[in-house]
Parts: C-alpha cells; sequence; structure tokens
C-alpha cells in the first residue's frame, strides 16, 4: 500500500512538473510573439482574429503533443512491462486498455488550456505602437487570474491521479510555505542589493546582476525552488519508506518462534537456546480467551460494527508483563506501576474501532471464567517486528496468572545452524516450532523488487526535473548573452564574465534549493503522517547536499548560455540578437 502511494505521488509530481515546464515555454513563447502581434494590428489583423489565429496553433501543439506522447509511451509501455517481468520473476500479461489512457489525454487537455492558453490569450491585448516604441512588459496582476487558473488545475489533476486529500493539501501547502517565503525574499533581495554598485569583481558583477534582473531572478528562483522542492519531496519520502522498510527487517529479524512450552520448561528451554549462543527474544504467556462484554454490556451489542472487527469473533491472546515492550508506545493513560495487579491495556487500533477509552471497563471469558478489568492505558504495537504482539496485555498478578498458560517466544537462528533444531525438537517434542524465514526472505525480496520500481521512477522525474531547469534558464538566455557581448565589447575579460555569470546563477540555484528543501520538509512531515503513516524525522544528511547541488547544476547552465559570447564576436552576436 505505501509503495502503492508514492507511486501516485511521483505520478502526481510529474503532472506538477510538466505544468511547470508548459507555462514557462507557453510565456516565454508569448513574450517572443509580442512584436509579431503588433505588426499583425497594423496591417489590420483585430484581436479576435489574432486570438484564433494563436488558439488554432495551440491546438495543433496539442494534437501533435498527444500523438506524439502515445507513440513514445506505448512501447515505452512494453519495454517496463518486459523488465517488471524480470524483476518479479513472473509472465506479465501485455494489455492496453483504452480507458486507462483517459487521464493522460486529460492531463494534455488541463495542461494545455491551463497553463499554456492563458499568456498566449493575452497576445491579442498588445498595442499596436509598440512596433514603433518599445513598451514596458506583463504586469504582476495580469498574472494573478492565470495562478489561480493553474492552482485549480493542479488540485484537480493531483486528485485524478492520487485520490488522496491528504496528498493534494500536503502538496499545495508546500507551494503554499514556499511562495510565502519566496516574497520575504524578493523583499530582502531588492533593500539589500540596490547598495551595491558595479565594479570589476566577479562577486559584484554577479550581485549587480541579481538586482538588475531581480524580477527575472524572483521568477526562476520561484520555478527552480518548486522544481527542487517536487524533487526533494519524492528523494525524501523513498529515503523514509526505505529507511523504514530496512529498519522493520534487519537481518537478525526473529525467523523461529517458539510456542506450547510449558510453564515447567520455561527455564529449560530458554537455557538451551543461551548455551548455544541464540539467546531467545523475551518469554511471554498466553491465554486464550475471549472479548464478550464492554461496559456492562455484551460487546457486540455495544459496538454495532462488529462485523468488521475480526478480534471479536475469534479467541485473542491475552498475556501478563510488567514491562512495557521496546517496540510498544503509551498514547493514552499510563503503564503498570510496579505491584499493580489490575487493570488492562489495550492495542491502540483495536481501541479505536471499539471505541474504548482509558477508564472502560472490558469483561473476557476464558473457558469457563469470566474476569473484568478496566482499561488502565492504549498503546501502539509494532505488528511487523516478527515478535510476539498482543491486543491485551494484564499486569503480573492479576486475575489472568491464575489462567492455564503456555509460554511463547521468537528467536534468530541463522540458516546454517538448523540442525540444532532436531536435538531441540528431540527433547521437548512437545513445544511447536514455526520456521519463518521463508516468510520473511519473501517479505525482503518484495521490498527489494519494489525500491527498484521506486528507483526508477525517482530518477524519471529527477530527468524531469533537470529538463524543467534548463528550459528555465534558456528563457532568459537572450537578454544575458546580450549583456555579456556588451561587457566583451567595453573591455570586459572572458574570465570575468565567466565567473560573474557562474556565481549569479549559483546564487540563483543555493537559494533555490535551501526553499524547495526547507518546503520539502513541511510537505513530507504532513504526508509522513497522513499518507505513509510513518515517523517524521529531520533529514539531514539528504536535504544538506540538495541547495549545494543545484548551485553546481545552475552554474554549469550560466556557463553553457555563455558559449555563443565566448566563441563569437560581440558585433556578431548583437546583430544576430537583434
Amino acid at each position: 500500500e505505501r509503495a502503492e502511494r508514492f507511486l501516485l505521488l511521483g505520478g502526481s509530481l510529474a503532472v506538477m512538473l510538466a505544468a511547470v515546464a508548459v507555462a514557462v515555454a507557453s510565456r516565454q513563447y508569448a513574450l517572443s510573439q509580442r512584436d509579431t502581434v503588433a505588426l499583425l494590428k497594423t496591417l489590420g489583423v483585430r484581436s479576435q482574429g489574432i486570438g484564433r489565429l494563436y488558439l488554432r496553433r495551440l491546438a495543433l501543439w496539442g494534437i501533435v503533443g498527444a500523438v506524439g506522447g502515445l507513440l513514445v509511451a506505448l512501447p515505452l509501455y512494453w519495454l517496463l512491462s518486459s523488465v517488471l517481468g524480470d524483476v518479479l520473476e513472473r509472465q506479465i500479461d501485455y494489455q492496453i486498455d483504452p480507458n486507462a489512457l483517459a487521464p493522460a489525454l486529460l492531463t494534455a487537455l488541463v495542461s494545455l488550456f491551463a497553463f499554456a492558453y492563458p499568456p498566449i490569450r493575452r497576445l491579442r491585448n498588445v498595442p499596436a505602437m509598440r512596433v514603433l516604441r518599445s513598451q514596458p512588459g506583463e504586469s504582476g496582476r495580469e498574472a494573478i487570474p492565470d495562478l489561480v487558473i493553474a492552482v485549480v488545475a493542479i488540485f484537480g489533476l493531483v486528485w485524478m491521479y492520487a485520490r488522496e486529500v491528504s496528498l493534494v493539501l500536503s502538496l499545495l501547502g508546500g507551494l503554499a510555505l514556499l511562495l510565502g517565503t519566496l516574497g520575504l525574499l524578493g523583499w530582502l533581495m531588492v533593500t539589500t542589493l540596490r547598495r551595491i554598485s558595479g565594479g570589476g569583481n566577479a562577486w559584484r558583477l554577479a550581485l549587480v546582476g541579481l538586482y538588475r534582473h531581480r524580477r527575472a531572478s524572483l521568477s526562476q528562483i520561484a520555478v527552480f525552488a518548486m522544481t527542487l522542492m517536487l524533487a526533494a519531496t519524492l528523494i525524501l519520502v523513498r529515503t523514509s519508506l526505505l529507511d523504514d522498510w530496512q529498519s522493520q527487517l534487519p537481518e537478525d529479524t526473529p525467523n523461529h518462534f517458539l510456542i506450547n512450552i510449558a510453564p515447567e520448561a520455561v527455564d529449560e528451554v530458554d537455557a538451551f537456546w543461551a548455551e548455544r549462543g541464540h539467546p531467545l527474544e523475551k518469554l511471554y504467556p498466553m491465554v486464550r480467551g475471549r472479548l464478550t462484554e464492554l461496559n456492562g454490556k455484551p460487546v457486540k451489542e455495544a459496538v454495532t460494527k462488529d462485523e468488521r472487527v475480526g478480534a471479536l469473533n475469534r479467541e485473542l491472546n491475552l498475556t501478563w508483563m510488567e514491562e512495557l515492550p521496546e517496540d510498544n508506545g503509551i498514547v493514552a493513560g499510563q503503564w503498570f506501576t510496579k505491584g499493580q495487579t489490575d487493570g488492562v491495556s489495550i492495542e491502540a487500533e483495536l481501541a479505536g474501532k471499539l471505541g474504548v477509552e482509558v477508564g472502560d471497563e472490558l469483561g473476557f471469558t476464558i473457558g469457563s471464567e469470566k474476569i473484568t478489568e478496566t482499561v488502565t492505558s492504549v498503546r501502539t504495537v509494532q505488528w511487523d517486528s516478527m515478535k510476539p504482539n498482543f491486543y491485551m496485555a494484564f499486569p503480573p498478578g492479576g486475575g489472568l496468572e491464575y489462567m492455564p498458560a503456555t509460554w511463547i517466544t521468537a528467536f534468530y537462528l541463522p540458516a546454517d545452524l538448523k540442525s540444532q533444531l532436531n536435538d531441540f525438537s528431540r527433547r521437548f517434542p512437545t513445544v511447536s516450532v514455526l520456521e519463518i524465514d521463508h516468510v520473511i526472505e519473501r517479505i525482503q525480496e518484495i521490498v527489494r523488487q519494489v525500491t527498484q520500481a521506486i528507483e526508477a521512477i525517482l530518477a524519471l522525474i529527477l530527468a524531469a526535473a533537470l529538463v524543467v531547469m534548463a528550459a528555465v534558464v534558456s528563457a532568459t538566455m537572450q537578454d544575458r548573452q546580450r549583456e555579456g557581448a556588451l561587457l566583451r565589447t567595453l573591455g570586459g575579460r572572458q574570465t570575468l564574465l565567466v565567473r560573474s555569470t557562474m556565481l549569479e546563477f549559483a546564487l540563483l540555484g543555493f537559494f533555490a534549493g535551501i526553499l524547495g528543501v526547507a518546503a520539502a520538509e513541511g510537505a513530507v512531515w504532513a504526508l509522513q503522517f497522513r499518507m505513509f503513516e510513518g515517523e517524521f524525522r529531520w533529514h539531514w544528511q539528504t536535504i544538506l547536499p540538495i541547495p549545494l547541488f543545484s548551485a553546481l547544476v545552475l552554474a554549469l547552465f550560466g556557463r553553457w548560455q555563455l558559449k555563443p559570447v565566448l566563441s563569437v564576436s560581440p558585433m556578431l552576436l548583437l546583430r544576430r540578437l537583434e
């Protein structure tokens, strides 16, 4: 279930990355068409005609993109199915369901008109006077309706893919946190960088460049941070999942259970394995009994949903214990104090299903005997620890201790020492040995297979994130190349130009990395509690390199932008750009 949720999360993040890429590319295309639209208006073309012209272009791109996407997806589906068959060691039936293609086509349609169409739609408002004089670019107010449409579209797409309210709210909450922090960063940038003057120093030129392109820099930081947030969210969730799975089943996980141990044989059984270097996990007494009453009423009358509570339809394993097991945790009430002989502790999930709280009375039927105890604590149980676990736990010396009981324990035995089980069975023929090592091996194999699928999805998402970042960097390529050519014309050295540009982009990447990681941690915090039912931990070993990595990647992208500036004469480059 967790792996399926992770794959849904990966698909949702891929959709959001695609939305970012489409929006950035569409806006850049719209800006490049403003002069063309102004020229068309001077030749007598009306705004409605211009709108229809670009709408037809957009529709054509959508059709070509959808068909091209399907032509790429179908062979890729066949390839991944073949690989999956090898990984799972079973034959995979190839079946193409037309209904399965509907979400992809709907995603293309929504992306087309929610992210690509808005900036193109505004082209019809470009004034004809732009041909004669330079007009200012778009104002921020014009983009507000587009932002609202984009948020609604993202919400709808993520909901369509994941069907998880917690996932949608976590991702949108992380984006809201990111945008709020970005506004504060923008104010600090304008306030701080306006005091810096130019000069021949690479750092000064980089900081002045950030201030001169402050709007573009903030928009780039926003897109970079959003991209890094989505990628980092996937990385952090993947890390948490794998850590949780690996910690649940370490190499020395108990792989043998001993049950039906008679009370008089407990010490002998414990000593047998201790002498051979395989000490037993803690031994627990076990009494079979039914939960029959809740606060004096028959439990099936007090709980109307008893058909969904399997614990009410069978006998439970009851035990008594003095100390709380390490993998149990108290969520309500208090554990038994020393010398306490009354009360009962109930497992949290069962308590929730039955509506049981601390202070309620539970009645149990054990053979012909009946006992009633008050709930003194509610505790969590790690059922997947491969250790003995119990719904109900009583204190030592209570009414349960005088019931007929057998004992149970678990321990780890390496495969090459299984012959010792023969000696044990000959000495203790009444003790049952359950070998579950093959079950554990199968679970670990499944975890490895799921991990490979997760790694494949992660690699695809990271590749998409790099493509988005490259698209955003290329959106300002002409302006930066023009400035580089001017600097060379004014006598700037190539080394100064390279250092200042790489420093400028490195700072953009570093700030975006910090913001993206912070927003990703916020999203992961929500996802861990609500969607993956895990415990949140800070991921310092993962989040610290991300800002440095993004700074390095963007610095290399900046150097890539300068290649025409360094290889072509400034005069030719300026003529080409104009």
